[in-house]
C-alpha cells in the first residue's frame, strides 16, 4: 500500500511496526521512496500508549500534520477453544482491542481526512481455530463504528478476506488450507483498488473477499442482492423545519380537559365489565376462571384471542380482576356501591358524557356500539364491518380521525412540518418542484389540514394521495380535486414493494402517514418500502399514537387489521402500536438519520402518548428481489414471497433418510449439513414420491418451527406423540407419500423448533395452523394424532373445524395422569417388550429428543393432567380411533371413555399391536388409513 501511495500521490508515509529497523525494512523503504514519495519507519508497539503517542509526535515533527491513519496491526495464534490458553487469547486481542483504542486517542486530534481500519471476514465467518481472532476483529469493527458516531472525520472498515501473496498468511500452508475451504487470494492490485474505492465513497464498512459461492451463501450473502445508494439531489433541511414547527406549536392552544379523559376511561372500563356480565362472567366476587374455560364460556374464536387477552388486561387495570398464571379471579370491586350504581345506569351516563363533552362524543358513541357487539363479533357470528360501518356508512368513524382538539393538534403539526419543508426548499430554488406522497390517506382526516396549509405552493408541488383502498381514493378525489387540482389520487399497498405497483424509486421528497403504518404485518418491511420511494435526504413524517389506549383496543380491536401484526416484540403489549422507542429503533435500522419527534407541549415530550416523528433518509437502500413463481393452486400475493431454510437430508437409501438422521442431527447441529435459501412453495409441491423435505419455517420473527413434508396429493397432517420426531411416521412417509402429501410438524421447543410463550393446547394448535397456512395448504386436511398428539389433533379439529375433513386418533386417551417423562418411557418399553418389538423401541428412542425444561413447561400448562374432557365433546368432524389390542400405555377403559366423549367417532382395533401401531404394525395401519381417508 505504501508503494501505491508513493507512486500515485507522492505522499509522505510513516510506517510503524514492532520490529527493530533492519536491512529488510531498509530495502523496502528505499523501494517506496524510489516511486516518488517519502517514507520513514518508526519502531513502536501499538499496545503501549506512551510509546505510540511519542511516535505520533515524532511523525508530526518530521512531516507535520497527519491527514490519514490506517490501523492494520495483527497477531495470529490459531487454537481451538479447547486447547487455547489465556495467553493465546490475550496476545491476539491486544493489537486490535487495546491497539485500536490507543490508535484512536493518539490520532483523534490530528486534522484527519479519514481513519481506516483493516479487519477480517472472521468477524462474520469464524473459522475453526480462530475464535480469538474473530473476537478481536468483531471488537475492532464495533469500535470503528463508535468512532464514526463521535468524530467529524470519516471512519472506514474493510473486512479483508485472504491475501495469498503478501502479508502474515501468505505461506504455502495457509494457501493450501484456505483453498480447501473455498477461499481465493486477493492480489495486491485488487486490494489497492478496493481501498481507493472505499476511501472515495461514503461507505463505512465493506467486506472484501474472493470465495466460492457456497461460502457467500453460508454467511447470508447472495449475488442477487442489490445495494443502491441514491445520489444527493436535494438539500437537508430537517433541522430547520423542526425548529420552525416547534416555534409555531407554542402558539397552538389545546384545552386539555383531564377530567373528561378520566371519565372517558372509566366509562369504557365500566361498560366492558357490564358487557362481560351480560355474557355470563365476572358477576360475583372471588369468581375464578382459567383462561381456557373463560374463552370457551365466551365463545371467543381464535382470531380474537389477542383481543381477549387485551380486554382482560384492561379489566385488571381497572381493578375488577386479578390474573396470576392461568387463573383469573374477580375482585371485591365489582360489588362495591360505585360499581353497581354505575353499571345499572351506564346508558344514562353515556348520554350525559356525550352532552357534557361534545369534543369526544363520537369516541364515546363508538365505544358504546363496539363493546355492545362483542358477544356477536368475538364469537364470529357477526362481521365487524356491519358494526363499525352499518350499511357501508362511515358516519360512526369519520370524526374519530378529526374533529376533536387533540387529533386536530397532531394533524396541524403534520401540516406545519410540510409547510416549513416547502418554505426552506423553495427559499433557495424558487422554481423548484417538490413531490409529496401521503400514505394511507383514508377519508382525508389529515389531508384536509395539509392541503389547506400548502395550497399557496401549488405551482411547485405534486401531491400524491394514496390508500390501500381504491374506494377511499375515488371518494376523496370527488371531495378534494376541484379545490386542489395539484393533487393526484392512486391506490398503494405499502406492505408490498411499491416499485412493482408503478411508483418511482427515489421519486419523492416528502412522505407522510397518519395513524396507519402500525396496521401492517411487519413494520420494518413497511418502513423500508416507504424509504424506497424517498430521495436521499428526503423526509418521512409519521403521526402515531405511542402508548397503549383503552379506546383504540375497545373499538378498533374488533377489526381484522388490528391484530394482524407478526412482529410482536416491536409492538406495545396487547396492541399493534409502537412506543416512541420502538419507532426510533425501527427507523434507525431501516437507514433513517436525524430521527426527531414532537409531542404535546403540555407534557414531558417523550411521554406525550402521541407523537409526530420526523426522519431523514440516508439514501441507501438494500433489498432482495424475489423471483416470484406461482404455484398451480395458489396465486395470492401473500403466499408468493414466503421463504424457508431447506436442510438437505436426501440419501441413497429410503430407510437411511430416517433411521439415524435425527440422532446425528441432534449431536452435530448444523455442522454436517448444508443449508440453503430456496423458494420452497413450488419445490415442495413437486417432490418425487421418494423425496422428503425437511425445513425450518419462520412463523414470526425469531421463531422457527421444524417441518417434514413428503409426497403429493391431498394433505395428511401427522402429529407425533410427546417428544417424538417425524421418525415415528417413517413407514407412513415411505408408503403413503405415493398418493398423499404427508406433513409432520414438531412441537414448539422440541427438536429444532423454537420455543413459544403459550404452551396451552390452543397455543400449540395455533402454531400448527400457522405453519399449514405458510405452506399454502388451504384445502381440508386429514389430521392423524398419536398418543399425546391426539389431544392436539382434537384441539385443531375443535378450534379449526372448517380446515379438518376427518380425524384419526392413534393410541389416544381421555386422560393421562402420569406426567414424568421416565414413567411414560417405562410404560412404552413394557409395551414394546410385550409385543416382541424391543429393537424397534430402542431405535425409536434414538430419534426421540426433547428439552426437559420445555417438557416441564408442557406439564405446567396442562396442570400435570392431560385430559380431553373439555375438548372431545366439541369435536364434530368424522373421527376414528385406532387402538392396539395389546396397548399397555392406555387402558381399554380409558379408550372407551374417549370414544364416549367424542360425538362422531368409531373404534378400529389392530390385533397384536401396542401403543404405536403405526410404527410396529404399519402394514395393517397403512391399509386402514388409506381406505379411511378415501372413504369420505
Amino acid at each position: 500500500m505504501a508503494k501505491y501511495i508513493s507512486k500515485n500521490s507522492h505522499g509522505n508515509i510513516a510506517l510503524i511496526g514492532r520490529r527493530e529497523y533492519n536491512q529488510s525494512i531498509e530495502e523496502k523503504i528505499k523501494a517506496i521512496n524510489s516511486l516518488g514519495g517519502r517514507a520513514i519507519y518508526l519502531q513502536a508497539d501499538i499496545t503501549e500508549e506512551a510509546q505510540f503517542v511519542k511516535t505520533v509526535k515524532e511523525i508530526n515533527d518530521i512531516f507535520g500534520e497527519i491527514h490519514g491513519a490506517i490501523h492494520s496491526a495483527i497477531v495470529l495464534q490459531d487454537h481451538t477453544i479447547a486447547t487455547m490458553q489465556e495467553e493465546d487469547l490475550k496476545a491476539v486481542l491486544a493489537p486490535k482491542v487495546q491497539g485500536s483504542v490507543i490508535f484512536y486517542h493518539a490520532m483523534k486530534n490530528q486534522p484527519l481526512d479519514f481513519m481506516l481500519f483493516f479487519s477480517s471476514t472472521q468477524s462474520y465467518i469464524g473459522n475453526i481455530g480462530q475464535a480469538n481472532y474473530a473476537a478481536a476483529c468483531t471488537f475492532k469493527d464495533s469500535y470503528a463504528q463508535y468512532i464514526e458516531n463521535r468524530e467529524d472525520f470519516k471512519v472506514h472498515v474493510i473486512n479483508w478476506g485472504y491475501w495469498g501473496s503478501v502479508g502474515i498468511v501468505s505461506t504455502k500452508e495457509y494457501n493450501e488450507q484456505l483453498k480447501k475451504v473455498g477461499s481465493k487470494s486477493i492480489e495486491p492490485l485488487e486490494g489497492m483498488e478496493i481501498i481507493v474505492r472505499v476511501l472515495g465513497n461514503n461507505v463505512n464498512n465493506v467486506i472484501a473477499m474472493k470465495v466460492e459461492d457456497y461460502i457467500l451463501d453460508g454467511i447470508g450473502i447472495t449475488k442477487k442482492e442489490k445495494d443502491k445508494l441514491y445520489p444527493v439531489s436535494i438539500p437537508s433541511v430537517e433541522n430547520d423545519i423542526i425548529s420552525d414547527t416547534i416555534k409555531e406549536v407554542e402558539d397552538f392552544k389545546i384545552i386539555a380537559d383531564e377530567k373528561s379523559f378520566e371519565e372517558f376511561i372509566k366509562f369504557g372500563r365500566m361498560l366492558l365489565l357490564s358487557k362481560f356480565q351480560k355474557m355470563g362472567v365476572f358477576v360475583k366476587k372471588e369468581e375464578i376462571w382459567s383462561y381456557t374455560e373463560l374463552k370457551y364460556r365466551l365463545g371467543i374464536v381464535s382470531k380474537y384471542e389477542k383481543m381477549l387477552h387485551a380486554l382482560l388486561n384492561i379489566m385488571k387495570l381497572a381493578g375488577f380482576i386479578q390474573i396470576k398464571d392461568d387463573k383469573i379471579q374477580v375482585t371485591d370491586k365489582i360489588e362495591n356501591e360505585d360499581t353497581l350504581t354505575y353499571i345499572s345506569n351506564v346508558e344514562k351516563i353515556k348520554d350525559k358524557l356525550m352532552y357534557r363533552y361534545p369534543d369526544i362524543a363520537d369516541h364515546i358513541n363508538l365505544i358504546w356500539v363496539c363493546v355492545n357487539a362483542y358477544d356477536k363479533v368475538l364469537s364470529g357470528k357477526e362481521n365487524y364491518l356491519s358494526v363499525m360501518f352499518p350499511k357501508g356508512s362511515m358516519k360512526l368513524v369519520e370524526k374519530i380521525y378529526g374533529g376533536n382538539e387533540l387529533t386536530n393538534y397532531f394533524n396541524r403539526l403534520v401540516a406545519k412540518t410540510l409547510k416549513f419543508y416547502l418554505v426552506h426548499r423553495l427559499a433557495t430554488e424558487s422554481d423548484g418542484y417538490v413531490n409529496i406522497l401521503e400514505l394511507g390517506a383514508g377519508t382525508g382526516g389529515t389531508s384536509k389540514f395539509v392541503l389547506k396549509e400548502i395550497e399557496q405552493y401549488a405551482k411547485n408541488i405534486m401531491y400524491m394521495y394514496t390508500d390501500k383502498s381504491i374506494q377511499f381514493c375515488l371518494e376523496s378525489q370527488q371531495h378534494f380535486s376541484s379545490q386542489y387540482p395539484f393533487v393526484k389520487f392512486n391506490s398503494l399497498d405499502i406492505e408490498k414493494n411499491p416499485l412493482k405497483q408503478g411508483y418511482k424509486e427515489g421519486g419523492y421528497d416528502f412522505i407522510f402517514a397518519s395513524n396507519v403504518l402500525h396496521a401492517t404485518k411487519s413494520i420494518i418491511t413497511t418502513v423500508v418500502n416507504a424509504k424506497k420511494l424517498l430521495k436521499k435526504r428526503g423526509i418521512l413524517v409519521i403521526n402515531e399514537t405511542t402508548e397503549f389506549q383503552d379506546f383504540t383496543t375497545l373499538t378498533f380491536g374488533i377489526t381484522d387489521g388490528w391484530w394482524r401484526f407478526e412482529d410482536g416484540k416491536l409492538r406495545i403489549s396487547d396492541s399493534p402500536l409502537l412506543s416512541l422507542e420502538s419507532w426510533e429503533k425501527v427507523l434507525i435500522e431501516a437507514g433513517f438519520v436525524n430521527v426527531k419527534y414532537i409531542g404535546l407541549p403540555s407534557k414531558e415530550e417523550r411521554k406525550s402518548g402521541q407523537h409526530v416523528i420526523i426522519a431523514e433518509s440516508n439514501g441507501y437502500n438494500r433489498y432482495k428481489p424475489i423471483n416470484v413463481i406461482q404455484s398451480e393452486d395458489d396465486n395470492s400475493d401473500e403466499n408468493k414471497e414466503t421463504w424457508i431454510e431447506l436442510i438437505n437430508v436426501y440419501q441413497n437409501s429410503e430407510d437411511e433418510r430416517f433411521t439415524y438422521f435425527w440422532k446425528n442431527y441432534k449431536d452435530n447441529k448444523y455442522n454436517s449439513l448444508k443449508t440453503e435459501r430456496i423458494q420452497f412453495r413450488k419445490k415442495y409441491r413437486n417432490l418425487n414420491k421418494n423425496e422428503i423435505m425437511h425445513m425450518l419455517v419462520d412463523i414470526e420473527e425469531n421463531t422457527k418451527i421444524e417441518v417434514v413434508v413428503a409426497g403429493k396429493g391431498k394433505p395428511i397432517l401427522l402429529i407425533s406423540g410427546f417428544g417424538f420426531s417425524a421418525f415415528q411416521w417413517k413407514e407412513q412417509f415411505n408408503y403413503l407419500s405415493e398418493e398423499y402429501m404427508l406433513i409432520n410438524i414438531n412441537y414448539p421447543g422440541m427438536g429444532l423448533s423454537d420455543s413459544i410463550s403459550d404452551f396451552t393446547y390452543e397455543g400449540i394448535s395455533k402454531v400448527f395452523i400457522e405453519v399449514l397456512n405458510l405452506l399454502g395448504i388451504q384445502s381440508e386436511i386429514s389430521v392423524v394424532g398419536s398418543s399425546w398428539g391426539g389431544i392436539i389433533a382434537q384441539t385443531i379439529a375443535k378450534e379449526y373445524s372448517d380446515k379438518v375433513k376427518k380425524l384419526i386418533l392413534v393410541g389416544a386417551f381421555s386422560e393421562y395422569m402420569q406426567s414424568r417423562e421416565n414413567s411414560l418411557r417405562d410404560s412404552l418399553k413394557k409395551d414394546f417388550t410385550n409385543i416382541g418389538e424391543i429393537e424397534r423401541y430402542e431405535k425409536l428412542q434414538l430419534n426421540q429428543y426433547m428439552d426437559m425444561d420445555i417438557s416441564t413447561k408442557y406439564n405446567i400448562f396442562s396442570k400435570n393432567n392431560f385430559s380431553t374432557e373439555n375438548i372431545s365433546p366439541y369435536v364434530t368432524v368424522p373421527t376414528t380411533m385406532i387402538k392396539g389390542t395389546e396397548d399397555l400405555v392406555v387402558s381399554k377403559e380409558n379408550s372407551q371413555r374417549l370414544l364416549e366423549l367424542l360425538p362422531n367417532a368409531e373404534l378400529f382395533n389392530i390385533k397384536n399391536a401396542g401403543h404405536l401401531p403405526n410404527y410396529t404394525n404399519f402394514e395393517e395401519f397403512n391399509d386402514f388409513l388409506k381406505k379411511y381417508v378415501k372413504m369420505y
